[in-house]
């Protein structure tokens, strides 16, 4: 297991992270808000109806990938803390530091990436 130590590198990114999971948050809790606005109104319009549920399906896909980004930015945050933050996933090894300033919630080196 590759040991990096928070380096300026590591600081920057958990400041990305962390800048990233507020906005995640803040996402979050107006999508709900939308959803509960929408289930508040029920209109008896069977047209509207159906939009009223596409809208509600679209929510429901928006909150269900920023909970996955979400998990994704607190795990590189927990990786950060455990000292791991920059390693491989797959094979150890270390993931580049120019695709960690690209993408700070990388799990995988570019070659582990690419095949996955």
């Amino acid at each position: 297991m590759v040991r990096i130590p928070e380096t300026r590198s590591a600081k920057l990114s958990r400041k990305a992270l962390l800048t990233r999971k507020e906005q995640i948050g803040a996402l979050l809790a107006r999508l709900r808000r939308s959803e509960d606005e929408l289930q508040a109104v029920r209109r008896p319009d069977q047209l509207d109806h159906a939009a009223d549920l596409e809208a509600y399906d679209v929510l429901q896909a928006l909150q269900s990938a920023e909970a996955i980004d979400l998990a994704e930015v607190e795990a590189a945050l927990q990786r950060i803390s455990m000292g791991t933050y920059g390693e491989c996933e797959r094979c150890s090894g270390v993931v580049g530091e120019q695709r960690l300033w690209a993408v700070p919630q990388a799990r995988f080196c570019m070659g582990c990436a690419a095949v996955r």
